[in-house]
């Protein structure tokens, strides 16, 4: 029996949390609002905006003044300019995606304050230095009995955890539940020079060769694609894949979007995954979301049949739960204990209520 347990943002929100993009925006603004001198000056915000809320509120009124300006006279940094948009009037935002518009509008040589893709990925490399920085502060030191239950039954085997947060709450939260298990931080880790932080796109093959064609290695400095070479990560997932003949896939808190396809296709569509589990974030909407990002980086109809149907599936545990919450979830654990010690009876030493 092998557990690959794949690790997305929603496990750091669960347990409090600051960690979204939009969680990142409102830090950036609120320390300009506090310090205007401050010396990364990356924004700049106009007298008279006293706090987060009223910033927002007057990009949604389209007050010019109150745009994000970089410290080069009159040059609009276009990316955090549209990220804060986005904030603004859908209260959320998606830097790696916004990043890949703006590389495809220089690349077509559309409407665009970059003059080249280099241009592009110097204000790109000040967020990524930011959010980096930014994460670095998000800690907490309380764990969640729901996933003490569940990590305990996860961890059965030879089991696996791949982590595409760049933090590393499961290890500093649950050592003892995850058993000494592998972790490969897919997408790199904070201040690790050794596993640096992937941060990007994951073009598709026709995206990529569009790119390509352009002749300059900077197009392609930020594609996920190329990236991932910087470490043995993806490698040592290829052989986890290869090795075990029967996978459980067990899905806490990633979204399954498509900014990660590149990775999830390869295990989602792979001939030694017998089963797919998604805990969902709160119902069977977050459950339907899911399993349609799902669908769509799969494209493949006898692979989604692995799926395990909302019914048999289970919420996923966060901070704010009761004790009647934490409860169905060690009754669940020890449901699905059960059933992987009835599939490879060789588990011993496992107590079950």
């Amino acid at each position: 029996m092998e557990n690959l347990l794949i690790i997305g943002n929603g496990f750091d929100l669960a347990h409090g949390l600051k960690t979204s993009y939009t969680d990142f925006i409102k830090s950036i603004v609120e320390t300009c609002i506090r310090s205007p001198q401050d010396p990364q000056n990356l924004i700049k915000i106009e007298d008279g905006i006293n706090d987060y809320h009223t910033f927002i509120n007057a990009i949604r009124g389209n007050r010019q003044y109150a745009l994000l300006m970089v410290s080069r006279p009159n040059y609009a940094n276009l990316i955090m300019k549209t990220l804060l948009k986005d904030v603004a009037l859908q209260n959320w935002c998606d830097i790696e995606q916004k990043y890949f518009e703006l590389l495809s509008h220089v690349a077509r040589k559309g409407p665009n304050n970059y003059s080249s893709a280099k241009a592009l990925n110097d204000d790109f490399e000040l967020i990524k230095k930011e959010l980096e920085e930014y994460l670095i502060t998000q800690n907490n030191n309380n764990a969640i009995e729901g996933y003490k239950e569940l990590l305990k039954c996860l961890m059965l085997g030879n089991s696996l955890i791949l982590n595409f947060n760049y933090t590393n709450t499961i290890k500093q939260l649950y050592e003892t539940e995850i058993r000494k298990r592998d972790v490969i931080h897919i997408h790199g880790e904070l201040n690790n020079s050794e596993n640096p932080m992937i941060f990007g796109y994951a073009a598709n093959d026709a995206e990529n060769a569009s790119l390509i064609d352009k002749n300059d290695s900077e197009f392609l400095r930020n594609i996920k694609r190329f990236a991932y070479n910087k470490t043995r990560n993806e490698s040592r997932l290829k052989e986890y894949l290869e090795k075990r003949t029967k996978i459980h896939v067990n899905i806490l808190g990633h979204s399954i979007g498509i900014s990660d396809n590149l990775i999830l296709e390869q295990i989602l569509n792979h001939k030694n995954v017998q089963s797919i589990r998604i805990f969902y974030y709160e119902n069977y909407d977050s459950y339907f979301h899911s399993q349609t990002n799902m669908y769509r980086i799969m494209r493949n109809n006898d692979n989604f049949k692995k799926l395990i149907n909302f019914q048999d599936s289970i919420r996923m545990p966060q901070i704010s739960d009761s004790k009647e919450q934490n409860e169905k979830i060690k009754i669940f654990a020890q449901k699905i204990t059960k059933e992987y010690i009835k599939e490879n009876k060789s588990i011993t030493g496992v107590y079950i209520a």
